[in-house]
């Protein structure tokens, strides 16, 4: 899985409506840099070794719908949110200060947990 940094895919967005040109530029644009910088990535020191990349088989674009949420300003400032009464809890992305990224979906998925755990 190939995701992109929400300004990034602002910008590939700019002035686009087509959701079938859209997932196609997105699947393009993401395959052609994850490709560009597998040589950065993988520790490559023997110049004898040759790195030997596969064919991508499949892929396929796709664009979240909900990708660039605005939360509240009570949500920003919690990264989880438990109601223990109702026996509820709600995570993800749209809580805490990154609105809209994977890191902040990561980070209220482990304050949820702590939350329950606790």
């Amino acid at each position: 899985v190939l995701q992109s940094h929400p300004d990034a895919a602002k910008e590939l967005l700019k002035g686009k409506r087509n959701i079938g040109a859209i997932r196609e530029m997105a699947r393009d644009v993401l395959v052609r840099d994850f490709l560009k910088s597998i040589p950065h990535i993988v520790d490559n020191d023997d110049d004898e070794l040759q790195l030997q990349v596969p064919n991508v088989v499949t892929s396929i674009g796709h664009r979240w719908g909900a990708a660039f949420p605005i939360p509240s300003e009570e949500c920003a400032q919690m990264q989880s949110q438990i109601i223990a009464s109702k026996q509820f809890v709600a995570c993800g992305d749209y809580f805490g200060q990154l609105p809209g990224r994977i890191e902040g979906g990561y980070l209220s998925g482990v304050s949820a947990a702590d939350q329950l755990c606790d």
